[in-house]
């Protein structure tokens, strides 16, 4: 039996949820577009924000598996680092490294947790999401940020004690948002069914009910729905 608490998907068809879908085929069509319409790599800047376990990551993954297609130089032209280890240092070093010649072709960046990144380095990103970023280059960044107001940027920086974590309106403006919910126990059901029947050795698929019960347990959370979609399987062979 395949171990499916560490599937992984591998392209866009094997996303669950429609909101999920829709955000990765939109995001792949602009860049698409772009490329064609002009004849040249364009820059992409996108948030996905969302609860926990909604694909959020494994859509910026598979967008960046894209945008590098070789996978020998993915481990120099792809980045994902995590939102609190951005420091204003670090975005400094970057933007200083993306004034360079590049020699590998398109680079992605995946900001992971982006609502932990600094407010000191947000700032410092702002004008390099705009004006600076180069061609070729795409920043995706996945969040269950709350956007801060205005009032509320300028408390934030004064608070040291505050433990509430946020993206500026202004960081905000420089990227293409799409915002991804849960998907619904329909969805979640189906996909199950699809995606076993799909990489399973035997084609067959798990059966409906199975896909249906670990659905209902997963309260939405699609990693732990292939956690409850193994429980149940082992069930079957016991």
């Amino acid at each position: 039996m395949k171990n499916w608490t560490t599937w992984q998907p591998s392209c866009g068809d094997d996303l669950i949820g429609s909101k999920a879908q829709q955000a990765f085929n939109n995001i792949k069509a602009q860049l698409e577009v772009f490329a064609e319409e002009t004849g040249r790599a364009c820059s992409g800047r996108y948030v996905l924000s969302g609860p926990p376990g909604c694909g959020k990551t494994t859509i910026a993954r598979l967008l960046s598996n894209i945008w590098v297609p070789d996978e020998r130089n993915r481990s120099i032209c792809v980045r994902s680092w995590m939102g609190r280890a951005v420091s204003k240092e670090w975005v400094q070093d970057l933007i200083d490294e993306t004034r360079m010649s590049w020699m590998y072709g398109n680079r992605a960046l995946i900001i992971n947790e982006a609502d932990k990144v600094q407010p000191a380095a947000q700032d410092l990103m702002l004008d390099w999401l705009e004006d600076e970023l180069p061609e070729g280059f795409l920043v995706m960044c996945t969040t269950n940020a709350k956007v801060a107001t205005e009032g509320r940027q300028a408390s934030l920086k004064l608070s040291k004690t505050d433990k509430d974590e946020y993206l500026s309106t202004k960081f905000l403006s420089r990227l293409t948002k799409y915002h991804l919910d849960y998907p619904t126990t329909k969805e979640i059901a189906e996909g199950l069914e699809r995606i076993t029947a799909k990489y399973d050795e035997d084609g067959q698929g798990c059966p409906d009910y199975v896909a249906i019960n670990a659905a209902k347990a997963s309260a939405g959370d699609l990693r732990q729905a292939f956690k409850e979609l193994q429980i149940f399987l082992a069930e079957l062979l016991t």
